[in-house]
């Protein structure tokens, strides 16, 4: 009798084991084997390795479509805080190259007008060097295919560090989740050998 109710509680906890094994080796196995195994003639490969460069590709068009592209980075030249922000920075630049290149005996007389036409312009200045920031980014700088060429660059490793930097305490959900999944099903068990 003592053996049978040991067997049945063992049921459930063998089960969790089992549910929480499977989930780790599931989530390990998103990125390793890093290099092809071959076992008995089938060819083992990690899933994010094997896909690396669909992957790569895929969150490039993400990044580029839901994250940051030319349009953001083109609206902050035109929002109003973010001008002011520039102005503080530009404003005092522009400023002294300007009398730097002006003549000492003028440069009382000159500073106040740089000053002034600089902040009375700023506005436009800026919105202007904007668009030609922009312009030359969307006609140089391709925001996905530089994500994409990032992201292949990157070791298998350093994309597992990161990625796992990012999600770690979500893969120990997923691994506790098999086990809870696991025990429940070994309880199922335990229940329809005692039905039947």
């Amino acid at each position: 009798m003592e053996k049978n109710i040991f067997i049945l509680i063992l049921i459930p906890v063998i089960s969790a084991m089992i549910g929480w094994f499977t989930n780790w080796v599931a989530i390990k196995s998103l990125f390793r084997p890093y290099k092809s195994v071959n076992f008995f003639g089938i060819k083992f490969l990690g899933v994010i390795p094997k896909r690396k460069v669909m992957l790569a590709k895929k969150i490039g068009e993400v990044v580029e479509e839901y994250l940051i592209n030319h349009d953001d980075i083109s609206k902050k030249f035109s929002d109003p805080e973010s001008i002011e922000k520039i102005k503080v920075r530009v404003i005092p630049i522009i400023s002294e190259k300007i009398l730097n290149n002006v003549p000492d005996m003028m440069k009382m007389i000159a500073e106040p007008i740089v000053k002034k036409v600089l902040v009375n312009e700023a506005d436009e200045i800026i919105i202007k060097v904007g668009k030609e920031l922009v312009l030359h980014l969307e006609e140089n700088f391709d925001v996905k295919s530089e994500i994409e060429k990032k992201i292949l660059s990157y070791d298998t490793r350093n994309v597992e560090k990161i990625i796992l930097k990012v999600a770690s305490s979500e893969f120990k959900h997923i691994e506790y989740l098999g086990a809870v999944i696991g025990f429940i099903v070994g309880l199922f068990q335990v229940l329809l050998f005692q039905i039947l």
